[in-house]
């Protein structure tokens, strides 16, 4: 079972669920042919049973991303403010760490890259680029080779003119505590949290101080109100990208919306998960729900991480510490997970307690 599951990644035969609390990585082996499905392998601790957090190469704090290239897990740490690579061969201990002391060059970035949290690290496989979110100075970066990711400055600053500037803001080049990046052929997406919005480039190859072409949760690219419609989010967090799809997790409308691709300006999602309709935002707790909606398997409490692909949805529902997975991807709005990795009963979940919702604040430096 987890604590505050936060992010997965496929990882050759298996999928690698961050267990952000508990200081680890599970790896649960592929097929999920049923609930309560248990994991083969755990990473940052010594056995299952421990949950000792540490700053050394055999451990992990508070790991929440995760990207694998080449046999290589990359796991984003928020609380040793690093990422650490582990190999597939040897899973005793990482192999390597990109975190601010290893730092090879002068400058603004050096300084700062170690007063901020990285909420999202992505190796974008076609091109072996890394992407990353850097929530709190409100920017994205992207480096074209990973190897080269904190031993040279980044290609391409979404969100700042250059590497010393921080401002939040909104409009056609600003962001306000960004917390995803994605990228799949030509589309680049950010997930704008602050700002209520995903934004992005299409068919734009050098992004540095470019206006954003894409937005969705907004009217305008001057707009940032939350709210809750086909066409608005409040706090998304997590997004991922097939051939024809985006589907986005709408964390504090306790949802999963799905938006067909080509995106246009202002789009309308086609599909939600979690809820009944569009214009409901029902948190999963048995206590409050109704009889429609109270199911395990239909509701979400503040959904996070997100993974999908042409044919797998897989999503991280944090306030429930659960991990719902569909082997087909949904073709319509209401659908039922098909399997729940927990090894409790639904009825014996309870609200997030306070300590636990203040742990999950203090990783969305709220």
């Amino acid at each position: 079972n987890f604590s505050t599951p936060c992010d997965l990644e496929l990882i050759s035969d298996k999928i690698a669920v961050s267990d952000a609390k508990w200081s680890r990585v599970l790896l649960f082996p592929l097929p999920i042919s049923s609930n309560a499905k248990e994991a083969d392998t755990v990473i940052g601790q010594k056995d299952f049973s421990s949950s000792t957090f540490s700053s050394g190469l055999d451990g992990l704090h508070a790991p929440c991303e995760i990207s694998y290239k080449d046999s290589n897990i990359y796991i984003s740490e928020r609380l040793n403010f690093r990422n650490s690579i582990w190999n597939e061969a040897d899973l005793n201990a990482a192999s390597s760490l990109l975190i601010q002391e290893k730092l090879e060059i002068a400058g603004p970035f050096q300084t700062e890259i170690s007063a901020n949290t990285i909420l999202d690290a992505m190796i974008f496989e076609a091109e072996d680029a890394m992407l990353i979110a850097d929530s709190a100075l409100n920017r994205a970066l992207i480096w074209k080779n990973a190897e080269e990711m904190f031993k040279k400055d980044p290609n391409f600053i979404i969100g700042q003119s250059d590497l010393s500037s921080r401002s939040s803001g909104v409009g056609r080049r600003a962001l306000d505590s960004p917390t995803s990046i994605k990228k799949k052929d030509d589309l680049i997406l950010v997930v704008d949290r602050k700002n209520h919005r995903i934004v992005g480039f299409n068919g734009i190859s050098d992004v540095n101080e470019t206006d954003f072409n894409v937005l969705l949760g907004q009217s305008d690219f001057d707009s940032k109100e939350q709210g809750l419609s086909d066409s608005k989010f409040n706090n998304p967090l997590d997004l991922c990208i097939n051939d024809l799809h985006v589907f986005i997790s709408d964390n504090s409308n306790h949802r999963i919306l799905r938006f067909s691709k080509p995106l246009s300006i202002n789009a309308k999602a086609d599909l939600v998960l979690g809820q009944a309709n569009f214009v409901e935002n029902r948190r999963l707790i048995t206590s409050t729900m109704d009889s429609n909606t109270k199911n395990s398997d239909l509701g979400f409490n503040y959904p996070s991480g997100i993974y999908c692909d042409n044919k797998n949805l897989i999503v991280t529902d944090t306030g429930t510490s659960r991990v719902l997975y569909w082997g087909s991807l949904p073709e319509s709005s209401f659908m039922a997970a098909d399997l729940i990795i927990d090894d409790i009963e639904f009825s014996e979940a309870s609200e997030t307690s306070e300590l636990e919702f203040c742990f999950i604040a203090k990783f969305l430096n709220w």
